[in-house]
């Protein structure tokens, strides 16, 4: 994945807008990487420390706001294991690192003294995919509460114009072509299928939208924070809780199809159901609807994957995931 446009953040335009935006004075700004923002740990001689998110020009406001609205209302409600938002000296959510005439969101968020243990292609122990999912539930449960509102929703693009803009623009459009067809055929069913869960469902609230390995801190007391809340979003309950098991439960590069123990699917729904007996029938269900949640799933990481690609964010390529997820759209048979 390349983020071309974020490669090279001037660390002395980063420190000068945090002293006057933040008043934030850093001692030390560390560079932790990030595939669709660059994120940095920011340490003042005071003691304190702070994450620092710079994102793409392109980044849409309303993502912005949904996010610092959704932490906002998880911290007053008592909620404390997701990053706590710090607005400017003018009482603003975040503010722009101005770089050669671009204007980069920067949000600042309280530091978490925990640990990232595992890349997104990992395999996690039994243990820690145990822990994850008895404490999702708290979040849900916290998340529940967020009046909806205040939704400010983010204007879709089509999948067909994004796999357009994909084949014309990315390495592997020469594969997409002769797919394409069957894909656009296959996720419109899916996309049925999924809207039905939808308009059908009694459990539409705030959601997390991207549980995965990378966005998890694992803290000292044997809990875990959620980080990176920046595709929060209005859904289905039971849509997260499938969708945060196949992001956990996947592993490897592979393009052909997407990898994954089925018992770690299995131990997540039935983790997640001790503590909300309410969804004790998704790990019943598994057997069953296993190939439709993993289709359901599959393609909404192709659709984050081409909405990345179309906003020159990521370089569609082999290795990566993508391709693992586009085949296994093709692939759906009922």
């Amino acid at each position: 994945m390349k983020f071309e446009e974020l490669k090279d953040i001037p660390v002395h335009l980063l420190k000068s807008t945090l002293e006057v935006e933040y008043l934030i004075f850093a001692k030390d700004i560390i560079q932790l990487g990030g595939y669709s923002n660059r994120t940095f740990h920011i340490k003042e001689n005071s003691g304190k420390e702070f994450i620092t998110r710079v994102a793409n020009p392109l980044k849409n406001e309303v993502q912005l706001n949904n996010e610092n609205y959704v932490l906002t209302q998880l911290h007053q409600k008592g909620y404390h294991n997701c990053p706590a938002v710090i607005g400017t000296v003018s009482a603003l959510s975040f503010s722009y690192l101005i770089v050669d005439k671009s204007r980069y969101p920067l949000q600042v968020f309280e530091f978490i003294p925990g640990s990232v243990n595992y890349g997104w292609e990992e395999r996690c122990s039994g243990a820690d995919l145990h822990t994850i999912f008895t404490h999702l539930p708290e979040l849900h449960k916290e998340m529940k509460q967020i009046p909806v509102q205040n939704l400010n929703r983010v204007n879709p693009i089509a999948i067909d114009s994004l796999l357009s803009s994909a084949i014309k623009n990315q390495p592997i459009g020469s594969y997409l072509v002769e797919k394409q067809h069957i894909f656009l055929k296959k996720a419109a069913h899916l996309t049925e299928l999924q809207n039905e869960i939808i308009n059908n469902s009694n459990n539409l609230q705030w959601i997390h939208g991207d549980v995965h390995l990378e966005n998890l801190l694992f803290l000292p007391d044997n809990a875990v924070a959620f980080i990176d809340f920046e595709n929060v979003q209005v859904a289905p309950l039971e849509l997260d809780i499938i969708f945060s098991a196949f992001r956990i439960a996947k592993m490897g590069k592979a393009d052909e199809k997407l990898i994954y123990h089925k018992q770690d699917l299995r131990l997540a729904f039935e983790s997640y159901a001790s503590q909300n007996k309410n969804y004790a029938y998704l790990a019943e269900q598994l057997d069953l609807k296993e190939q439709l949640w993993k289709a359901m799933f599959c393609l909404d990481q192709t659709f984050l994957y081409l909405i990345q690609a179309y906003k020159g964010v990521w370089q569609l390529e082999k290795g990566i995931g993508f391709l693992a997820c586009f085949n296994e759209v093709c692939a759906y048979e009922e």
